[in-house]
């Protein structure tokens, strides 16, 4: 039955059957039906809580409102705020500490209650990523807004030495940005021809790339090093589906083309090879018309990025209300005396938890939204 002509239980049910199996995941099932991963979460709580008909429409009206509901417990901390100027966990704690036996509220339903009236700042952070995204959903067609990035396949020169190219596009425009013959695809290397990219050509919003290494891992949201790396400079990591090169399509069109012309035969050396790339990339640029761009070249079309790229990066500043956890050397959190594992791409990194609903935290790595805990099965899912 087409998605349309379901019924809107039905619908959602159907979404639930999908994550139950095991053979979808909660992002997979989110994007073939076109709905938010949030919105999945909360259809997977509610049909645990009530089965098939806690899917139903609610009500809109919330259930509870802080500064309304329990003034009495909320007026201290309003004080205590105005006084020290403190986040919603020492004012929680201090509270606690004050009078064990009073049902104060959580860290986050001070928070809420703080902002209410004013004594915090909405403006925590700029915005919040879900990572990694499918494909953008912000518009992508000005200069630096999405950069692809890929290995063409391996081939051997003509010394018999394996030759790996790695290539870098600004979606927009289709310039070239880099073509880098590299000796495997370790991430290292690769980080560091990207931040001498970087250094030239700023930093872009977002970057897209395949599932494979060094781009993804294969531990939570299929983070790598790299993309870590890359979620630090504050640029979103994108990636396309299993076996869809369709996904980035320009970016194929343009290996179709720089094999062609530059290793059909190879060169005998790296150096040479690299040559061979450099001049490419200048004809593909500079002299080479483009059908989209009115047969003009790509060049006239792109212009470096504003955003720099820091030689250092500074350290993030969750939110007040957020629990914070730093990850160990095995890619674990400690979470109520206990291992619970995250990825050995974020070892030594701290992550940030904010309880979204009863039970329910979400995890962040700096302003991206990677996963979710639940502290009742304490499984991280995302």
């Amino acid at each position: 039955m087409p998605w349309a002509e379901m019924s809107v239980v039905s619908q959602r049910y159907q979404v639930v059957q999908m994550v139950r199996s095991g053979i979808w995941t909660v992002s997979e099932a989110a994007a073939r039906k076109s709905v938010s991963r949030k919105t999945v979460y909360k259809w997977l709580h509610r049909f645990d809580e009530g089965g098939v008909e806690a899917l139903q429409d609610r009500p809109r009206a919330p259930h509870h409102s802080p500064s309304k509901t329990a003034p009495e417990l909320l007026e201290p901390f309003f004080e205590l705020r105005r006084r020290h100027g403190w986040g919603a966990a020492k004012l929680r704690k201090l509270a606690v500490e004050r009078d064990p036996e009073l049902p104060w509220p959580s860290e986050s339903t001070i928070h809420r209650a703080l902002r209410e009236e004013k004594l915090v700042s909405r403006q925590l952070r700029r915005r919040r990523h879900q990572a990694p995204l499918r494909r953008p959903t912000e518009a992508i067609d000005i200069p630096n807004a999405l950069w692809t990035v890929d290995f063409k396949g391996e081939f051997r020169l003509g010394n018999r030495q394996l030759c790996y190219p790695l290539t870098m596009q600004d979606y927009a425009s289709r310039y070239l940005l880099k073509c880098h013959g590299l000796n495997g695809v370790n991430g290292g290397p690769v980080q560091q021809v990207m931040a001498d990219l970087f250094r030239v050509r700023g930093l872009p919003e977002g970057i897209l790339s395949d599932g494979g290494p060094p781009f993804a891992g294969r531990g939570l949201s299929r983070l790598s090093r790299l993309s870590v790396w890359w979620l630090k400079l504050d640029i979103q990591v994108y990636r396309t589906r299993p076996g869809s090169p369709q996904d980035n399509g320009r970016h194929e069109r343009m290996h179709r083309d720089l094999k062609a012309f530059t290793a059909r035969p190879p060169s005998n050396s790296m150096r040479a090879q690299q040559k061979r790339f450099d001049a490419f990339v200048h004809e593909f640029n500079e002299i080479r018309p483009h059908e989209a761009h009115g047969q003009e070249p790509p060049a006239r079309h792109y212009q470096p990025a504003t955003r720099q790229f820091p030689e250092r990066i500074t350290a993030w500043e969750y939110p007040g209300h957020f629990e914070l956890r730093k990850v160990d050397s095995a890619g674990k959190i400690s979470w109520h005396d206990q291992g619970l594992r995250v990825t050995r791409a974020l070892c030594g990194e701290v992550v940030g938890l904010e309880e979204v609903d009863d039970g329910i935290w979400a995890l962040y790595f700096r302003d991206s939204e990677l996963a979710r805990l639940n502290e009742r099965t304490r499984q991280i899912t995302g």
